[in-house]
């Protein structure tokens, strides 16, 4: 059985579902790192523990997993054939990869961060290079961030695209149920009110569609964050504030498109769970992951980033298409079956073995 020891960031509910998965396989002991949820930023999404009920796993404080020592003992007694460490950060976790503690296990890197060639990037690949040099393979999410890891460096047969992956079986009822009626005119969002989403874009946008006579077409935000002052009183317009993974999917089959358009989001897995969940995609360039996920025209709408009269545009495409919704979200659930939880666990798992039997 081979001992993979995971360090994350913090806990989601899709990566729970996708370390769920893992942890049934009878090759795998899986123990998963992470940062414990907590409810002084408003923004953040918060989670229950009982997410990893099924997991193997440790989740500890800020202040804890900035620290090295901490880190090292954790390792140490899990003693992994396999250390993932997913992002740059904290500093402990670049730390961790470079320590000659553990220069004989080989480590995966997870990174989401898309290539943009400018002056920030290029200064900091001189920075990244011990880093790139040292990991055994990278996970990225999808292209974006495929060639920043070319551009660190790294070969490409130590890359490999499907860093996460969603709860599918859980999203697919969400299609099924909205089957059993018409295809429901209502938008639908599901993320943080902050202005990185382009929240305040979406508003307005809604707004004007609105007030040129889309009356019967709403829109339903799940999230939270600083900028829900904007929210107006009615207009069409129903904030149901943060909910749990497993009360999304409802309000997902309740919708009729999924809208997201963020102003810079590296590789949004909202957009996933919408595609699994058989819904349209409304969004903006600045999605990442709208790459592997979105067809312009086709099972989506991919507009202009940070125009409002751009975003009305694609309000008002979809009005006007409505009756092709169905077909639209069948094209998104078939999009999105590479990135359900069990293909992820499969994926990880044969890239974890591949790794072992190269040594």
């Amino acid at each position: 059985m081979i001992r993979f020891q995971f360090f994350h960031q913090r806990i989601s509910g899709y990566m729970a579902a996708c370390w769920s998965e893992l942890a049934k396989s009878s090759n795998v002991a899986l123990n998963v790192i992470g940062i414990e949820s907590s409810s002084k930023d408003p923004s953040q999404p918060t989670f229950t523990n009982d997410l990893l009920a099924n997991v193997n796993h440790h989740l500890l404080s800020e202040a804890s997993i900035q620290d090295l020592q901490n880190l090292h003992r954790l390792v140490e007694e899990f003693d992994p054939q396999v250390l993932y460490v997913g992002g740059w950060s904290p500093n402990s976790y670049r730390q961790l990869i470079l320590s000659p503690r553990f220069k004989h296990i080989p480590i995966i890197l997870g990174m989401d961060n898309p290539f943009r060639g400018d002056l920030r990037q290029r200064i900091g690949k001189y920075f990244l290079r011990p880093i790139a040099k040292r990991i055994n393979k990278v996970a990225v999410t999808g292209e974006r961030a495929w060639q920043f890891a070319k551009f660190l460096g790294v070969p490409e047969g130590r890359i490999f695209k499907g860093m996460y992956g969603v709860d599918a079986d859980l999203l697919q009822r969400s299609y099924v149920a909205r089957q059993k009626s018409a295809w429901p005119k209502k938008f639908v969002f599901v993320g943080r009110y902050i202005e990185r989403k382009g929240f305040d874009i979406m508003l307005k946008a809604f707004q004007l569609f609105r007030a040129a006579g889309n009356r019967d077409w709403e829109l339903h935000l799940l999230g939270k964050g600083p900028l829900k002052s904007l929210v107006p009183t009615g207009d069409g317009i129903f904030d149901w504030g943060e909910l749990s993974p497993k009360q999304i999917p409802e309000h997902l089959a309740a919708g009729g498109v999924f809208i997201l358009p963020s102003r810079y989001d590296a590789w949004p897995l909202a957009i996933v769970e919408a595609a699994s969940a058989g819904l349209p995609v409304l969004c903006t360039a600045a999605c990442g992951s709208a790459v592997e996920l979105v067809r312009h025209r086709y099972n989506g709408y991919i507009c202009e980033t940070g125009s409002v009269t751009r975003l009305v545009q694609g309000l008002q495409w979809f009005a006007a298409h409505a009756e092709q919704l169905p077909v639209m979200g069948a094209r998104s659930l078939e999009m999105a079956a590479p990135w359900s939880a069990r293909q992820w666990a499969e994926r990880y798992e044969s890239e974890v073995n591949e790794l072992l039997e190269s040594r």
